[in-house]
C-alpha cells in the first residue's frame, strides 16, 4: 500500500505504472487476486465476461487446441509480455493467444506470438484502438477481433508502426485460414454462438 500512498502524494496526474509496479502491487497482496492489464501505465480491471463472450472464448479455444495439435500452444486469458524491459507500461491480457510450443519460464514475448484474439462485446473500440496499436507497435503478426456486437471475425496482418496494413472481414462462422496456419481453414466458431436461448 505504501506504493500508492507514495505516488498519490507525488502527482496529480492520473496514475502511471511500469510491470515492475504491478509486480511489486501483487506481490505486497494489494490487488487481492484482481484480474488487471496494464496498458500505457493505466491499471484496467477486466469486468468478468458475460455469457456470449465467455462461450465464443471457450469455443474459440477447443477449436484451435483441437486443430493445431501439437503445432502450438493456445493460451486464454494469460499475460502477454511485450518487453523484456520491467519498466514496460503494458501488460495485456489477450483473450487467446496462439503462442510457439515451448517450455516458458515467463510470460511469452512477441517474438512467441502466431497470433492473438480479443473477443469484442463492451471493449470494441479499445480493441480496434489501443490494443490494435498495441499489438502492431510491437510486431504482433496477426490479430483477431472476434466482434461480437457486428456478428464478424475481423483479421489484421502486416503490422506496420501502430497499425495493420491488411484487413479481412469474415462471418462469425465463416470458414478462414489463420496466415500462419494456411492448411486449417476451417469454420472456427459453431452456428447459433448469439441466438437466444429458451
Amino acid at each position: 500500500m505504501t506504493l500508492v500512498k507514495e505516488r498519490l502524494e507525488t502527482t496529480r496526474k492520473p496514475l502511471k505504472f511500469t510491470y515492475r509496479e504491478l509486480l511489486a502491487l501483487d506481490r505486497a497482496g494489494v490487488l487481492e487476486g484482481k484480474r488487471l492489464e496494464l496498458i500505457d501505465g493505466e491499471l484496467i480491471e477486466m469486468s468478468p465476461p458475460n455469457p456470449p463472450h465467455a462461450i465464443a472464448t471457450t469455443e474459440l479455444g477447443e477449436a484451435l487446441i483441437l486443430a493445431l495439435g501439437e503445432r502450438a500452444k493456445v493460451s486464454v486469458q494469460n499475460p502477454l509480455r511485450l518487453s523484456p524491459d520491467l519498466n514496460d507500461r503494458n501488460l495485456p491480457l489477450p483473450d487467446i493467444a496462439v503462442i510457439a510450443r515451448r517450455a516458458y519460464r515467463d510470460h511469452p514475448q512477441p517474438e512467441d506470438v502466431y497470433f492473438l484474439i480479443e473477443v469484442a462485446d463492451t471493449s470494441l473500440i479499445d480493441d480496434r484502438g489501443k490494443k490494435l496499436e498495441l499489438y502492431a507497435g510491437n510486431g504482433i503478426p496477426e490479430y483477431w477481433i472476434v466482434n461480437l456486437l457486428d456478428q464478424q471475425i475481423e483479421l489484421y496482418t502486416e503490422p506496420k508502426g501502430r497499425e495493420y496494413l491488411t484487413r479481412r472481414t469474415f462471418g462469425l462462422t465463416e470458414s478462414f485460414a489463420p496466415a500462419r496456419f494456411p492448411e486449417l481453414k476451417r469454420q472456427w466458431l459453431p452456428e447459433g454462438l448469439l441466438e437466444p436461448q429458451p
